[in-house]
């Protein structure tokens, strides 16, 4: 990779944040969105489910490529049913936010972050790691898909090697950056609807 390149992969999920965290502010100081009483339930009740789906893949797949991401192909796990299962998780995450938030600006935002890593991120990483493991990495694209999982594929040792230092690092990086939000999230859900909270009148 490029400098700027692996700048950019360096830093890519801090500008994702950068980006959502000032918007999840102004989400929180804005007209919530009016739904019937069953259904906003059914989208809180939604919104864990994602939430708690995301979290097992990323740890999942972090059992698997946790310290070896772009230095060894793995196609093992969650790996042999899609090629970025940590990304997906991270898909579930925000879908579990807007649900929870009820937010057309922040789902808006998302779409946006989304279609970034789908036109840039992933294809850029891809293509890196396709000079880096030549035919083999190729032959992994072909049989697995990009996004969707297909458990048909899937398969695994019996045992593995779990290398603990980076499942560490994720677990502390979530603690401080993803466990919290769901729970602030439906925190600020209900504030919204308080007469007392300050709303911004142009926003929703």
């Amino acid at each position: 990779m490029s400098q700027n390149t692996s700048w950019w992969f360096r830093w890519r999920a801090e500008a994702i944040y950068v980006f959502l965290i000032p918007l999840g502010l102004l989400v929180v100081f804005s007209r919530p969105v009016i739904l019937e009483k069953h259904i906003e339930i059914s989208m809180n009740v939604l919104a864990w489910i994602c939430f708690v789906i995301g979290t097992s893949l990323r740890f999942w797949a972090l059992l698997y490529i946790g310290g070896r991401k772009r230095q060894a192909l793995i196609d093992r796990g969650p790996y042999s049913m899609c090629r970025n299962p940590l990304y997906v998780g991270t898909f579930f995450h925000a879908v579990a936010l807007c649900l929870l938030l009820k937010s057309v600006i922040f789902a808006a935002a998302v779409v946006a972050a989304s279609f970034i890593y789908i036109l840039s991120v992933v294809p850029t990483e891809e293509k890196y790691l396709h000079n880096k493991l030549g035919d083999t990495y190729a032959d992994y694209c072909r049989r697995v898909p990009r996004y969707f999982l297909r458990f048909s594929l899937y398969h695994t040792e019996e045992t593995i090697e779990v290398q603990l230092k980076p499942l560490q690092r994720e677990f502390w990086r979530s603690s401080l950056s993803t466990f919290w939000i769901p729970v602030a999230a439906t925190v600020f859900s209900y504030l919204q609807n308080l007469s007392w909270w300050p709303q911004i009148p142009w926003a929703w």
